[in-house]
């Protein structure tokens, strides 16, 4: 039997306060090998000082985070180690050429044979022809670009990127996704996007952040393939909805309809079909739904501004 693999991060009850004003609330999640993390939330809701602190650039108010087992606060140096970042305004040295800077980076990262560590990095990102060029004449699409090569400069376990698409074009975001696909092999990728269709694309699994707390941890195909149906009956149904095998949840909807909600791998859609023409409900409609990242996100987060 195979051992299950130590998540490469760990977040354990991670809370930050501002003074009075509470952050980021008492989150807890694991993240393994493999995988694209959506950390998404609306503005302000705790999503950077999360980054931050998953970084080791913000100290934690309580809490611990644990970076491939080495803790981000007690062994800084050990756990940043598997860390690349790049966070929302990534520091750039204008006065560098894109080759110099990531030169910089390869040796303060102690990247053993850094020349062909920064011609990797210079490939990964589309960045070969301008190597040459100051940073201060690149425009802001080549800058994230710059931002992302000193952040997998020295392959990192864990990457961290905060808006990492802001600024790029559809044919730089594609490329950059599939960047990041084929570094998801073997890291783990998190990263923070108000972009939520790109996050449905891309990601495997989404973390929802609202108000500072963790509202939703989930896979996205669990999240998207729906455990919901919409059924229309001739007749009024009993309340005996909530009595058939793997019914959870029942909503009546304005158009005389009902919405039930069901646990996954039950049948339960097949199961009401059959009792509904037993029971001579008249059976009119039965509709599987799909749920998106939009509207899940929406329902999570609507009533109340993010803080």
């Amino acid at each position: 039997m195979n051992a299950v693999s130590p998540p490469l991060v760990s977040a354990r009850q991670v809370s930050r306060r501002y003074g009075q004003h509470l952050a980021v609330d008492t989150v807890s999640f694991e993240l393994p090998r493999g995988q694209v993390v959506g950390l998404l939330g609306p503005n302000g809701a705790g999503k950077t000082s999360l980054l931050k602190m998953m970084s080791g650039c913000l100290a934690l108010s309580a809490g611990q985070i644990l970076i491939e087992g080495s803790d981000i606060t007690e062994v800084p140096a050990q756990a940043c180690r598997a860390l690349g970042f790049l966070p929302e305004r990534c520091p750039l040295y204008e006065e560098l050429t894109v080759a110099e800077y990531l030169d910089f980076f390869a040796t303060i990262r102690g990247v053993t044979r850094p020349r062909p560590a920064r011609e990797a990095a210079l490939v990964s990102c589309g960045l070969v022809d301008c190597r040459d060029r100051l940073i201060r004449n690149l425009s802001h699409g080549y800058r994230q670009r710059v931002g992302l090569a000193q952040a997998i400069i020295h392959t990192p376990r864990v990457l961290l990127l905060d808006e990492p698409a802001a600024g790029l074009d559809p044919i730089q975001i594609k490329e950059i996704r599939g960047l990041l696909r084929r570094l998801a092999s073997t890291c783990c990728v998190v990263l923070s996007t108000h972009i939520l269709a790109e996050a449905q694309t891309l990601c495997d699994r989404v973390l929802i952040i609202h108000q500072g707390q963790l509202c939703l941890d989930s896979e996205m195909t669990d999240m998207v393939s729906g455990h919901s149906f919409r059924i229309r009956l001739r007749h009024a149904p009993p309340p005996s909805f909530l009595e058939l095998e793997g019914i959870t949840a029942v909503e009546a909807l304005a158009d005389g309809s009902f919405r039930l909600q069901h646990l996954p791998g039950t049948a339960a859609q097949e199961r009401l079909a059959r009792h509904a023409v037993a029971q001579r409900w008249g059976l009119l409609e039965l509709i599987p739904e799909r749920n998106s990242l939009e509207e899940t996100f929406l329902r999570l987060t609507r009533g109340g501004v993010g803080t």
